[in-house]
């Protein structure tokens, strides 16, 4: 069966081919990206950001975008990986790599590096918060 233009639907596959079958590739996949709220398969998902970077480069789509400008975006990416740190492997991760994985968050977007440097300490934050909770918990059990 075939659709629009670029638009393809065989038995076990759907085939996006020419522009407007690549941006609608990259717009599908933009979109559920950078849905909120978060999710890490999609946002934290290393072929989705691959994909994404190299249709926007071939379409060459404008000048690049920032992501996570602003403080609510910011909150709610480290309150995503700080919540699923021990599986990305975030606390065993050099600088570098906290860095390269925002940058894949992002992707086919950037991040600035105040971004990335407040993410990164909310991210610790989040951390310090949930350890007082715990604590208090445990006190108040005591008692």
């Amino acid at each position: 069966m075939k659709l629009r233009d670029g638009i393809e639907v065989g038995e076990d596959s759907v085939t996006f081919s020419g522009r407007s079958g690549k941006h609608l590739l990259l717009s599908l996949l933009l979109r559920t990206k950078f849905r909120e709220p978060y999710e890490d398969i999609t946002l934290l998902n290393d072929w989705i950001a691959d994909l994404a970077i190299r249709l926007a480069g071939e379409l060459r789509i404008g000048e690049q975008q920032t992501f996570a400008d602003d403080p609510d975006t910011r909150h709610a990416v480290a309150r995503l990986i700080a919540s699923k740190g021990e599986s990305l492997g975030w606390w065993r991760m050099s600088p570098d790599e906290k860095i390269a994985c925002l940058q894949l968050a992002a992707a086919p977007h950037r991040m600035t590096s105040e971004s990335m440097e407040e993410i990164i300490l909310s991210i610790g934050d989040e951390v310090d918060s949930a350890r007082r909770l715990v604590a208090a918990a445990d006190q108040g059990g005591r008692d």
